[in-house]
């Protein structure tokens, strides 16, 4: 029996000299006011002083003392330091950037306190100062423990009080010595560089520069899934493995999306059915909305936890002619709302400004932003990332566009996203368009799912090759009830578990005949050594893929067709014979992350053998031979794909720990629940 526990962050707890409050100052200060007032011949200068981050006063005062040789008792003095310390903060305490904003938004769901070496007195009387404490539910100073940090004393304690397990905890430091505490606690912890710089601080889990790079969103990264076989031994065959299990999967995130965008650019109402409503395709639904699109959602669960979500979207055509909005439009990471909206934002009626989270804004759209440039569209994009400003194509309006259309040319390489986009706005240019690819198209079925979707709605593309694209002007989206089929490259992860564990696993709703690209991942996995049954007909269309009797054998692939696999298959590479290459996926380093780079690194902590190349990847594999491989904590970069690949390695590593579960909700919210089925 598999176990999958996700395990929650339920409650954030600060340090607060450094972390709330920049006090470092005031606190030298006030030592070396005691010093000179009761004549100790003593002086604390600042660099001497960062030695002692992280401890209460009477702990940095009898360190002091000893080493001067002064014969006094540290507890008198370092009251009358605090007191001072005290009289002093009264006139100057102000929260350092983020703090109160963070602690307001935190507490909405998360429980908080504080956790300080500082005297009780300080502490109370510093977060009364900030106005933070109506927030915490208690705070812990250093006159409530016997040992100091880096001592996990007053983080344990904290835990205790909370009555939460240590992984349910999240600390905010900015002293060597408390990360080190809280690491020894088993909390996650941030370290901000407000005190020390990051070099000091690489025992932290994640540094920031500011508090103002933190939010709720940040906190659930350190969430995770623990995942446990607990009836498989090592070197021995999974003992489900004679058991068929079904599951389906949802609707297409590349067919709703692009679905989404030309239902909204045609003549009428759509109804888009069996969507897939994940947080991609909710970004591209909340774009087009502020884009003047009406949009109706019904999204309904089946009572049958096999079913995958059904529910409709009924989208109410704008003819081409989008508004403006008044506001930036913020697509989050969705690369295909980026993308596509990014062109489409041409058809408004004046300008457009399309954003999103820090990764995105590191993503290249310079080829994008040219290609319109060609065909007549004024638009911009800093850095050659986003954000994209577009202004539309408002013929009243002065310092408008002009979307001539004509020809242009597009580097095909990084992405066909940006090529998809282009097409499905070209039947709105006042000539016909006429694209060519410099060098070799990325991910050509991906682009055979826009010229279907497009084909669908009435209009059609000539396709030269993969070369040369025309789509004549004239052409209009008609209205259309459409069905989204499900997705190809969300059933790898189950193809992927029965290759590795020699389970039978059928996934249902699936066309074997999609253009999707990564369909063929099953035809990878019978090179392999792998059994599939296709399923193809009017009653019923499903895939199944049944795991080999002895062991997977290694395979040397191309994988630029289908990219969205490739970390599937790579972790199934990792319990073949021999050595897999994966070639031609150099665009997989412009992703949520480096997919490539971030592989490589996951599958070593396990054990793996891994050669990260330019463009693709070496995995020698284990066989049979398990001993080598190992559990481990899993980042997954915020990447969907990165979370749902190594559930794969947990069916046969037992304590797997996969960091940021709900990363998944990017395009398949209900996956850990699916794995529970199995």
């Amino acid at each position: 029996m598999v176990a999958i526990n996700l395990i929650k962050i339920k409650a954030v707890v600060f340090d607060m000299d450094g972390v709330l409050i920049d006090s470092e100052k005031y606190h030298l200060q006030a030592y070396n006011d005691i010093f000179e007032e009761l004549n100790l011949g003593m002086y604390l200068s600042r660099e001497d002083f960062k030695r002692f981050f992280g401890r209460g006063a009477k702990q940095i005062i009898f360190q002091l003392f000893k080493e001067n040789k002064i014969k006094e008792d540290p507890v008198k003095y370092a009251t009358l330091k605090d007191k001072r310390f005290r009289e002093i903060i009264k006139k100057y305490a102000k929260p350092l950037p983020g703090v109160v904003e963070l602690i307001k938004s935190l507490s909405k769901e998360y429980r908080l306190c504080v956790a300080s070496s500082a005297a009780y007195e300080n502490v109370k009387l510093i977060t009364k100062l900030l106005k933070v404490d109506k927030y915490l539910e208690f705070f812990i100073s250093g006159d409530d423990v016997k040992d100091t940090k880096p001592s996990p004393e007053i983080y344990l304690k904290a835990a205790k009080k909370l009555k939460l397990n240590a992984s349910e905890c999240v600390v905010i430091e900015d002293a060597n010595l408390g990360v080190q505490a809280a690491k020894s606690a088993g909390m996650k912890c941030i370290a901000v560089t407000n005190t020390l710089p990051k070099e000091k601080l690489r025992q932290a889990d994640l540094i920031v520069t500011s508090l103002e790079n933190v939010n709720n969103e940040t906190i659930k990264r350190f969430d995770f899934v623990e995942i446990n076989n607990s009836k498989l031994k090592p070197n021995k065959k999974d003992p489900n493995s004679d058991k068929t299990k079904t599951i389906s999967v949802p609707g297409s995130k590349s067919y709703t999306n692009r679905a989404l965008l030309v239902a909204a650019l045609a003549e009428g109402k759509s109804v888009i059915r069996n969507p897939l409503f994940s947080d991609d395709t909710k970004y591209m639904i909340d774009a087009l909305k502020q884009l003047g699109v009406k949009i109706v959602v019904n999204n309904i669960k089946k009572k049958n936890t096999n079913a995958a979500k059904e529910g409709s979207i009924t989208v109410y055509g704008t003819s081409g002619k989008l508004k403006a909005p008044k506001k930036e439009i913020f697509v989050g990471n969705a690369g295909t709302a980026m993308r596509f909206l990014s062109a489409a934002s041409t058809l408004a009626d004046g300008k457009v400004v399309l954003t999103g989270e820090p990764r995105m804004l590191e993503r290249p759209i310079d080829d994008l932003v040219d290609a319109l440039k060609q065909l007549g569209v004024k638009a911009s994009a800093k850095n050659n990332c986003p954000p994209v400003t577009v202004f539309g194509n408002n013929k009243n309006k002065a310092g408008a566009s002009k979307f001539l259309g004509g020809k242009c040319r597009i580097n095909g390489a990084k992405s066909s996203q940006f090529l998809s986009a282009l097409l499905m706005i070209a039947p709105f240019a006042e000539h016909d368009v006429e694209i060519e690819i410099v060098g070799e198209l990325a991910s050509k079925p991906f682009v055979d799912i826009t010229i279907d979707v497009m084909h669908r709605f009435g209009v059609e593309v000539e396709n030269t090759n993969y070369k040369k694209f025309k789509i004549k002007t004239g052409q209009w989206y008609d209205a259309h009830n459409y069905v989204i089929e499900g997705d190809a490259s969300n059933t790898s992860y189950f193809f992927g578990i029965a290759a590795v564990t020699g389970r039978k696993i059928r996934v249902e709703n699936i066309n074997p005949k999609t253009v999707q690209g990564d369909i063929k991942f099953v035809n990878l996995l019978q090179e392999m050594g792998c059994e599939v049954l296709f399923g193809d007909n009017k009653e019923s269309n499903f895939i199944e893929v049944e795991g080999p009797k002895n062991n997977l054998k290694a395979i040397d692939v191309d994988m630029n067709s289908m990219p969205d696999v490739v970390q599937t298959l790579a972790v199934v590479a990792l319990f073949a014979n021999g050595i897999t290459r994966i070639r031609n996926v150099s665009n997989l380093r412009i992703k949520e992350t480096d997919r490539l780079h971030a592989m490589a690194t996951e599958l070593r902590k396990l054990g793996g053998d891994v050669e990260e190349l330019e463009s693709g990847l070496e995995i020698k594999g284990c066989g049979e031979d398990l001993k080598r491989l190992h559990c481990a904590e899993i980042n997954t970069y915020n990447d969907h794909r990165m979370a749902m690949c190594f559930a794969i390695a947990a069916f046969k590593i037992p304590g797997i720990k996969i960091l940021n579960p709900s990363c998944v909700n990017k395009t398949f919210p209900e996956y850990w629940e699916k794995l529970k089925q199995l």
